[in-house]
């Protein structure tokens, strides 16, 4: 509508690739007026023309009312998580989101730890319903299907709160994500986190406060670092407050809203008084 009627119109375009753009996309994105990132990566993707225009980096941010675990009315121990060291991942069960790097670390610490419990929460569809049943042959060779769960999607929220509030701590190994939403949402509830380096996790881990990013894929360095918090299980209580804190200040859905709004508001005035 802008360059075909030549309408007298502002195009605000939100990054959120941090892997190149096809041919197409980068013709297109090259025409946007302004350009707001939602994580610092992005900028690296955009069309060199369109630096100028970038006018704010704004984080995507979540509903805190859905991880307030205190809130938590479940007072069923459905999976026999109480009283022990439980170890989740969130997220679709696929090779990019990194099941198998956590299922591996898992076999090897349910092997040497009796009291960890380690869960996958998230879906499997069609196309990777192979991956999985390789995962659950890794698993049954092992005989711990009883130590790691998939526990598939949840529809529940309450069931959904349950198994936020019995867990001490969260894994998040995707081998890509443009940004990431499961970290913030663990740290929500005060779970800290060891995440891969991709997406936006690097603006969301400060190193032994809200968790630990690590070097590469090593199923070796997960195991090494998960071992360190079981060992050390007040670390874990220590960092609780700085995980639900760095949410509220930095990751809130209301915080991103108010952000977007204020660009539109300043980009309005700009132009309404030309």
């Amino acid at each position: 509508l802008k360059y075909i009627l030549r309408m007298p119109l502002k195009i605000v375009f939100t990054a959120v690739k941090i892997s190149e753009y096809s041919f197409h996309t980068k013709k297109i994105v090259s025409l946007v007026d302004y350009c707001i990132l939602t994580n610092s990566k992005c900028k690296n993707e955009l069309p060199n023309s369109l630096h100028n225009n970038i006018v704010a980096l704004i984080p995507h941010g979540i509903n805190q009312k859905y991880f307030n675990v205190r809130n938590s009315t479940c007072n069923i121990d459905h999976l026999n998580l109480s009283g022990k060291f439980v170890i989740s991942t969130f997220g679709r069960v696929r090779k990019q989101k990194g099941t198998d790097i956590f299922v591996k670390a898992l076999i090897e610490i349910t092997q040497k730890y009796d009291n960890v419990i380690g869960l996958v929460v998230g879906e499997t569809d069609m196309r990777n319903y192979i991956f999985k049943s390789g995962l659950d042959e890794l698993i049954s060779k092992s005989k711990l299907h009883a130590k790691i769960k998939f526990v598939g999607f949840i529809k529940n929220k309450e069931y959904h709160k349950y198994i936020y509030e019995n867990t001490n701590l969260t894994i998040s190994v995707p081998r890509y994500e443009d940004f990431g939403l499961t970290p913030i949402e663990s740290m929500a509830c005060g779970i800290p986190v060891i995440c891969s380096n991709t997406g936006a996790f690097d603006s969301m881990i400060d190193e032994g406060k809200t968790g630990h990013m690590l070097n590469d894929y090593s199923v070796n360095e997960l195991v090494s670092k998960i071992e360190y918090y079981i060992k050390n299980k007040e670390k874990l209580s220590e960092m609780k407050a700085h995980c639900v804190n760095k949410v509220n200040n930095k990751f809130t859905i209301e915080r991103e809203a108010n952000s977007i709004n204020d660009v539109y508001t300043k980009i309005f005035k700009q132009h309404n008084s030309l």
